[in-house]
């Protein structure tokens, strides 16, 4: 059991892992392109839109995260309200309205429906220059809903899997389409993830390694997830050749993108029981929260305690064991803090 000194030593041990250069992994002309897309109009121009579509896991919101907070672009829009949201596919609009509401310093409204919400923050929006990024937006209709920069000089840039939302005739929207890595790019994620220093990758294991990250297609998420999950794994072949065959077998029959990226990802989740053989079960948890929202380790918590997963008798400390576990998550890539 750890105490929680021990707790906080771990997870200073840990942030050599989520402070990896990501950003030298083909991020850097993404950010070059929509830099410029976001900066070639002055505080007086007409409000415009930025889209950056890709399918899931290729990296969309680690590139939108890098633009709000780009230089170049706090410059650019120095005066500028900046907001941040996370839309997510089945967003609750007027809980997204509320914040917003209490973004530009207003007072949130319970009671008001939708359309008349939406007015009185367009009449807001329209008073003040704002950069507001719209991060994973689904659905035409729920662009529409969070149509609301529309001040001098103000910018829409967001995030989407939908083609068609970066089509629409009005807006004309500004398109940054994002692809997945190099084959030599991939290598050298994986690698990071997996083998630490990456420059430590044993001959034996080479060519499974390889053949490991290329099963990833490109794609950032599923290349991180996998390498953590094969990280400590360097003895033998044996370790290795059962799990590149799941992989492999994964995309045997015809399937969509998304569900090729969730195996990979299921792949990661059923070995999260090497390590400890409560994480299966904290990270289903997550499940009782709404997509996408801000969880407090204090809640997260309980729902543990209460089904046994973290210890609450006398003289354990529980929160030192939350705090492992959750570590443990996000060492392996499941969560984000």
């Amino acid at each position: 059991m750890l105490n929680l000194k021990e707790a906080r030593e771990c997870d200073e041990a840990l942030q050599e892992v989520h402070d990896l250069p990501q950003s030298t992994f083909g991020l850097e002309s993404y950010v070059e392109r929509v830099e410029t897309l976001l900066t070639s109009e002055g505080k007086n121009a007409a409000p415009r839109y930025v889209g950056v579509c890709g399918m899931g896991g290729v990296g969309k919101t680690l590139l939108l995260q890098r633009l709000y907070g780009s230089r170049k672009v706090h410059g650019h829009f120095q005066e500028a309200k900046f907001i941040w949201r996370t839309v997510g596919q089945t967003p609750d609009i007027m809980a997204l309205y509320r914040s917003l509401s209490e973004e530009l310093g207003l007072q949130p409204e319970l009671n008001a429906n939708p359309e008349d919400y939406k007015l009185k923050l367009h009449s807001q929006f329209r008073r003040r220059r704002v950069f507001l990024v719209l991060d994973d937006v689904w659905q035409d209709k729920t662009f529409d809903t969070l149509d609301l920069a529309k001040g001098k000089g103000s910018v829409t840039l967001f995030s989407t899997r939908n083609q068609s939302l970066l089509e629409r005739a009005s807006p004309q929207i500004s398109q940054e389409h994002m692809t997945p890595l190099s084959k030599e790019d991939s290598w050298r994620l994986f690698c990071v993830h997996a083998f630490r220093p990456p420059s430590n990758v044993p001959c034996q294991l080479k060519a499974l390694a390889q053949s490991m990250a290329e099963e990833c297609q490109g794609l950032p998420l599923a290349l991180k997830v996998i390498g953590r999950a094969m990280f400590g794994k360097t003895s033998c072949e044996l370790q290795w050749e059962p799990l590149l065959k799941k992989l492999r077998e994964s995309r045997m029959q015809e399937r969509t993108v998304e569900v090729e990226l969730y195996e990979r990802l299921k792949l990661g989740y059923d070995l999260l029981c090497e390590d400890d053989w409560r994480l299966n079960d904290c990270f289903l948890y997550f499940a009782a929260f709404p997509e996408d929202s801000k969880i407090f380790l204090k809640s997260i918590l309980w729902y543990w305690i209460g089904e046994g997963s973290v210890p609450a008798y006398h003289g354990d400390e529980p929160r030192a064991d939350a705090f492992y576990l959750l570590n443990k998550l996000w060492e392996r890539s499941f969560i984000e803090t």
